[in-house]
This record gives structure tokens, sequence and C-alpha cells, in this order.
């Protein structure tokens, strides 16, 4: 095969790769900035330097920024300025915009302005830049206001009382000048309004501020009342010492990128903001040689979802790469690093897994838009937006991988409510909240990204194959089809090629695929694309979770997993990723933590479809790792016997709304005095077996740290760190406050190593002979039936001498080396009875000339 052009430039740059540096440096000082929208094109995206709540609410329409119809319901919407802010600084500023009507929107009785101060200096500004309503530390607006007069208002109270509706009557441009002027410790604040038609200048308005309320981001507002006003806004103005320049914290057209490398295979996907014209702009992909970028690869941004998309065969795993992604005649590029390979350079593998990714508190307003009063609205310690402590904790372990498994975001007020007339912009604006997080940490690592129900916009999803669904738990999916495959484009096509790639109903892609990396072999599954909803579609009656004709998995899947768990060439350990527990491993849920009988929502059920499931992970001596449950523990699947198969790990949320607990046995929850009340043997709401090592169970000692909301439902990532020589792997559960240097403040019963081998304890009925290998320090042997070719079992060995345990007596076929070299042999096949213990031992001996096990 042919290396790709763009694999064929990079390996001839290899050895002088220039280095592309980021200059994160202090605030630059400001004498005047004026930001006017000549130069952008029409549509939703404002420019780098802003970010809209939401996207659809506003837009740049003939060189201006206008208020959209369809925010008519909005208390608020806001426009902030990401790269200029007011600084600490007891010093002067002024702030200007020219204010008028958009075309056709003379609507009247709303509100419109400057927002200033918003974070009041105590949030991060990319979380101060969220800000739509008033609440604590939502800043103090300046502008007109409901009586079309001008006004200062404190937004940390209420909103100014929308006025009733006055007859439309179009709004002339006006010029509003705020001006703040240190005062002892306050800034004397004077707002003049100045009819541009007419010079003329309005009575000036003024009130004074502690001069702490005035340090934050700088924003527009506006309220369009219920007849609509629909407000336009050009040549904002920021000058004065007050006034810092963040040019690093500028926004586009590039949001994030996601990458994996699996058998020299990259693949590569760019996530842009909405750009303009976007279905004739080209996206470039350059590296960096001898000091220089060459552009080595060109995409089409795909719509819906905005997207780039690369790939590469036979790429050099050996280097690190140097990379910057291009959008058409953009300024702006953006840089991003491929790692070499670690199995070329370590025995470890790390992985941090995330999952159920809430943006605020519900002090915020949940399912209502800025529901609740003023004074429960808390945007400091409400909004947990941008997770600067999560992503901090997390770099700090320098992970190889990022595993994020599930509900990247959250469809209903987090931070609003679903949108479904603008579904591709309302995913958008909460997708980009997620690039904005995780785009330092994916832009130099692969990740692996799977989809979850709410991720899609549903509360819990039964994929039914794809059907359309009537609802939810009759399976299938309720949203259109467009936008699903979009979600998943955005989300998943990095990730290496699907295995089985056919459409499901409705056209409906699939992602599920394996991917090697690091000496370890990873399966992704998609749990609930299969899966049987917990009712019959027609009848609507309960199914019978034993009934064996229910899909879990399907069979496609389970043919993948099957093949996986066989495969053995390049890897040393196996990790299946996947969405949720092959079992309900929790007993109480929700906000008052109400026992949970049976959730057919978790992967206990359908329980043969479990079981089948199971039973193909194990054969592969793999580990489970998952989130979902909102809720960490660390298990051990039985199917026969408490167990017989692999350990699962589903790592902590990382920020939720809704706990949950395992505790046994009881019907109201209290929290667990000691672990023996939780672990050891059990069966779970369907009769599934597991054995329960470690929960992370909600309550006991609060955390002491604010927000309460977040830091005492046992929030956190978790960390897999597999040890290649060893044949361990290490599973840590961290508090998102943990130190990372400190082990004793995991959450209890982790960290915990245990053997590969333990993956599939099952007892054996009967042993094969003894085989010892010379020429392979550390083969890999795969046993199936003879007769039937199913596999049996596949896995890699430490040394030589291996005693090959089978589970029935008959006759069996084994192969054994080193996968995908000459070094790998079949035996004649060897028959056994029940109790066994093999016969006289077999030497298998390989050339001198051996290539290197990974």
């Amino acid at each position: 095969m042919k290396p790709s052009p763009l694999t064929a430039a990079i390996a001839c740059a290899l050895a002088l790769v220039a280095c592309l540096s980021m200059a994160i440096g202090p605030a630059r000082p400001v004498s005047a900035e004026t930001f006017t929208w000549d130069n952008q094109a029409d549509g939703p995206w404002l420019g780098r330097d802003f970010w809209a709540n939401r996207l659809q609410d506003w837009s740049v329409v003939d060189g201006r920024v206008e208020l959209n119809e369809g925010a008519w319901d909005r208390p608020l919407r806001t426009v902030h300025v990401l790269t200029h802010r007011l600084g600490e600084a007891a010093e002067p500023f002024e702030v200007a915009v020219t204010l008028g009507h958009a075309e056709g929107g003379h609507g009247s009785g709303g509100f419109a302005g400057l927002l200033v101060g918003a974070g009041k200096g105590e949030m991060d500004p990319r979380s101060a830049s969220i800000i739509q309503w008033n609440g604590h530390g939502a800043g103090i607006f300046a502008g007109l206001g409901p009586d079309g007069r001008p006004m200062i208002a404190d937004f940390e109270s209420e909103l100014p009382e929308i006025a009733t509706p006055q007859p439309p009557q179009r709004l002339r441009d006006l010029r509003l000048q705020l001006r703040g002027t240190p005062d002892g410790g306050n800034i004397h604040l004077e707002l003049t309004v100045i009819d541009l038609a007419t010079d003329r200048a309005s009575e000036p308005v003024s009130a004074t501020f502690p001069a702490a309320r005035l340090v934050g981001n700088v924003a527009l507002a506006a309220a369009p009342g219920e007849s609509g006003a629909r407000y336009a806004f050009d040549d904002l103005t920021l000058n004065g010492p007050k006034v810092t320049h963040h040019p690093d914290d500028a926004f586009g057209p590039v949001a994030a990128t996601q990458y994996t490398l699996s058998h020299g295979v990259f693949k590569l996907t760019a996530q842009l903001l909405p750009i303009p014209n976007a279905d004739t702009t080209t996206v470039r992909l350059d590296v960096a040689h001898l000091d220089h970028w060459h552009t080595v690869s060109q995409a089409e941004v795909v719509t819906p979802g905005y997207t780039a998309s690369f790939r590469a065969t036979r790429w050099p795993d050996t280097d690190e790469v140097k990379l910057r992604i291009v959008v058409g005649d953009s300024p702006h590029a953006y840089p991003l690093t491929v790692r070499p390979d670690p199995v070329h350079t370590s025995d470890e593998l790390s992985v941090a897994m995330v999952n159920c990714l809430h943006q605020n508190s519900h002090s915020l307003g949940y399912y209502n838009w800025g529901g609740g009063t003023a004074p429960e609205r808390d945007w400091v310690q409400g909004m947990w937006f941008p997770h600067a402590d999560l992503t901090q904790r997390i770099a700090a372990h320098d992970p190889d991988v990022m595993f994020f498994a599930g509900d990247q975001i959250y469809e209903g007020g987090s931070p609003t409510r679903k949108d479904l007339e603008y579904y591709e912009l309302d995913y958008l604006y909460k997708w980009y909240m997620f690039c904005r997080t995780f785009g330092d940490l994916m832009r130099d690592r692969p990740s692996v990204t799977i989809i979850d129900d709410h991720d899609i916009y549903q509360g819990n999803l039964w994929g039914a194959s794809g059907r359309k669904a009537q609802a939810e738990n009759k399976g299938g999916y309720l949203h259109p089809a467009w936008f699903v495959k979009m979600v998943e484009r955005t989300q998943t096509s990095h990730l290496p090629d699907p295995v089985d790639p056919a459409p499901i109903q409705q056209g409906i892609g699939v992602y599920f695929t394996q991917m090697t990396y690091g000496g370890v072999g990873f399966a992704i599954l998609e749990d609930r694309k299969f899966k049987d909803g917990s009712r019959h579609p027609e009848t609507n009656a309960p199914h019978d979770p034993h009934d064996a004709s229910l899909s879990l998995l399907g069979q496609r899947q389970l043919d993948f997993l099957r093949e996986w768990a066989g495969d053995w060439e390049g890897q040393d350990l196996k990790a299946v990723l996947s969405q949720t527990v092959f079992a309900q491993a929790n007993t109480h849920s929700g906000a008052k933590l109400g026992r949970m009988k049976a959730d057919t929502d978790t992967n206990g059920f359908p329980v043969p479809g479990r079981n089948r499931a199971v039973d193909a992970i194990r054969r592969g001596f793999a580990v489970h790792l998952c989130g979902d449950q909102h809720l960490a523990t660390l298990l051990k699947h039985g199917i026969d016997a408490h167990g017989d198969a692999m350990w699962s790990f589903c790592g902590p949320s990382a920020a939720n709304f809704w706990p949950r607990a395992w505790v046994p046995g009881i019907e109201a929850y209290t929290f667990p005095d000691s672990p023996d009340a939780y672990t050891g043997d059990h069966v779970d709401g369907f009769g599934n077996r597991i054995t329960m090592y470690a929960a992370a169970n909600p309550g006991g000692e609060p955390s002491g740290l604010l927000p309460t909301d977040l830091y005492d439902r046992v929030p956190g990532y978790g960390i897999v760190r597999f040890h290649r020589d060893a044949m361990q792997i290490t599973f840590e559960c961290w508090p998102r406050h943990a130190d990372p240097a400190d082990d004793a403040q995991q959450y209890e019963g982790w960290p915990r190593t245990i053997d590969m081998a333990d993956n599939y304890a099952r007892t054996s009925a009967a042993y094969l002979p003894t085989i010892e290998v010379i020429g392979v320090d550390r083969p890999v042997i795969r046993v199936t039936n003879a007769d039937t070719g199913e596999l049996i079992y596949a896995r890699r060995f430490q040394g030589p001498t291996i005693e090959p345990g089978v589970f029935a007596g008959g006759t069996y076929a084994i192969e054994i080396g080193e996968p995908g070299t000459p070094n790998w042999r079949s035996l004649d096949p060897i028959a056994v009875e029940e109790g066994d213990r093999g016969g006289d031992a077999i030497d298998v001996r390989f050339g001198s000339a051996l290539l290197p096990t990974p």
C-alpha cells in the first residue's frame, strides 16, 4: 500500500520537526479597541473575540450584531467579549456601543445596552462568559430601560420589570457611552446616550458601586420584551487603563481537535465554529518542517455540524509531529501535537476517564430558563464551566489517552434548556462548551469519545437498531436522524474506522471499532445503539428481562467482540470501552436517593444479552471501563458463579445533578459506615452476579468545599494504568478536589491493581498439555474449539511456560507465538476429557530471526 500524500509529507519532515510554541503571557494594555462587524459575513458566528448566549439568538447581519427572532421568551440575551475585560486596577475606563433596532424588530418594552463587571473578578472569564440573566456575579447593566430611558441597574438583583408593550416605534441609532471613574474605594459610573441623527446627548444618569464590582467581563445585553423588540449593536469600543487585553482567550475558527492513532492509521477531526460560507471553505492541515509550515492535506467543511476530517495511513508513530489547522484564509491557525505511540517509549499506558459533565448547578435554573429568583441564582458558585479545577488535575497526571464515556453535553438546563427549533445551533452551543473545557487536553493526545443518551437529547436511549421512537422506553431515537448523525460526526468521526460500517435504520451510522495504542487493545462499543426498549413497541407491555430474544449489544457487536477477543497483534493487555456497566450497579437513585428495584437503563437488562456480552469480553481477558452511573464502582462480573468474568470500573461523574448509590439490603438510603455494607458478592435487581470491591457512595462527611452541590455529589475522574510488562492494571478513582500526587486522597477502595489473568477466573474442567515456548519471550495463546471454531479464550503470557486450561472435554485447536509475525504457529488439535491434567509437555521452538514483541 502506498503511503498517502499526508503521510509521506510528514515522514520526510520528521528529522527536523520545528516546534510551535503558544505564547500565553500577561494581559496587554489597551489604549482603545473598537469592534465592528463590517468585514464579518452574515451568520451566527460573531467572530473569535465573542461568545454568544446562545448561538441561535444572535447573528451578524449587514455589519451589525442583531438579536434574532425566536429569543422572545428569554429574559436576557448576552454577547460577551472574550479578549478584553475590566481588570483590577483602580483606573478609569470607557465602554461605548451604537444601539438601534434590527430591521423589522421595532417592538417595545424590552431593554438593551451593556453589561460590565460580569463575574466580579471572582470567576474564570470563560465561566463569566455564560452569564445571561441576573443573579450573584451577573454584573451591572447600563443602557436603555423598558421605558426607553437611560438607566443603570445592579443585575445582582431582579431584572428590570418588562414594561407593557407600547405601539412599535423604530429606535433611532443611539450611542451609549459608559464612563467609569475611580472614587476612593468605589467607581462612579456615568451613562450618556447620544442621538446620532441629531448629535444631541441625554442628561447623564449615574451610580456608584464598590470598585470590586467593576472587575470582569464586558458584554452586550438585550431583552426583547413581550412585543419582541429586536436590537442591533455596532461599533463597540473599550478604552482606558482599566481595560485589559487577553488575545489568547479568543475562540475560533477551530474550537477543538480530536485524533486517534492505531495500527499506523491516523485520524483527526477538527471542530469548527459555524463559519460563514462553510460550503466553499477549505480546511488545511500543515506540518512543521525546517521552521516552516507545509500544507500536506486539505478537507472540506461538513455541515450540519461544521467539522473537517483527515485520515492518513502508515503514520510515523515513533516521533512527535507538530501540526496545525488553518481554516480558509484565516490568519489564526490551531496548533496540535501528535505524540509518539507510547509502545515505543514506556511499558505503561495511562487512560483518563471522564463522563457526565453538567455545566452548572440547579440554582441557575434547570428546566425553566432563568427560573427562580435572583437571590437563588449564584453565577459565582453555580457556573461550573469550564471546570478548570478538573482539567488541571487531569493534566497533572499527563494521561496518554482521554476517554470520554458519554454525556459530554446535557440537553436540559446545562446551561439552557433544549431548543428543538434550532437543533444544530443549540447542540453546538453546548458542544462548544465541552470543546472549550477539554480542547487543550485533546490537542496533544488521542481521545476516545462515545455517545450517550443526553448527547442526542434523550433522557434514556434504547436504540433498537435505529428505529424511530414514539416513546423512549419502547426503543429508538426520538429526534431526527440527521441530528443524531451530526452529533455522532462531531464526537466520534476521529475514531478508527468502524469494523462493520453498515448503517442501521434511518441511515444512522455506527462507530463501534477497535484501537491499538501503547500496546493495549481497545474495543470501543455502542452499548445502547442496538439495545431493545424496556417495553414492547406496540403493546407497551414491559419486557421480561430474561427474554433471550431481546438484544443488548446486537449480533454485529457480539461478532466483533468475539473476533477482537482473539486478536492480540501488537497488544499486551485489553480493555473494552463503553457507556455503562453490564449490571445494575446502583440500589438508590435521584435527588432523595430512592430505592431502585430494577433499572432497565443499565446494561443489567436484558439478562441474556448481558451474559452474552460479558462472556465475549472475558474470553479476551479484557477489563471494562465505562461511565454513566454518576456513581464510581469497581466490581467483578459473574455469569455462572461470582467472579468468573471481567473487572469493571465505572468512573465517577465529572459533575452531576442526579446522584446514585450502592448499598444493597436497605430501603431508605443511609451513608454506609463501613465498606462491609456494600462490598462482596451480590446480585443486582435482575439477578446478575456481581462482586463489589468499591463504591463511591454519596453522603458521609461534607467536603467543606464550595460549591457544595458540585463537590458533595462525589464528582471526579478515573485514571487507569496498564502495566504491560507486569500484565497488570491499576484503577484509580480521584475526587475532583484531590491532590493528584497523593494516592491517599482517592475514594475509598481505590487504587487497586489486578492481574490481567483475573479477568477470566473461571474454574477449568481439564488441562491441555503444558507448552514450553522457546524463541518468543511473552507468547500469545489462542484456544478454539476444533470442531466449531468457537474461541474459548486468547491471552498473552509473561513467561515461556503455559498450562492452558479448558472448561469442558473436547478437541481444541491451539495457536501460539507472536501474532502478525513469522513466529506464530498452529499446533495439531488436542483432545481432552473432563478431569484431564494434560499429557506430555510440548516444546514450541521459533527461529533465531525474531521480531520484537510489542
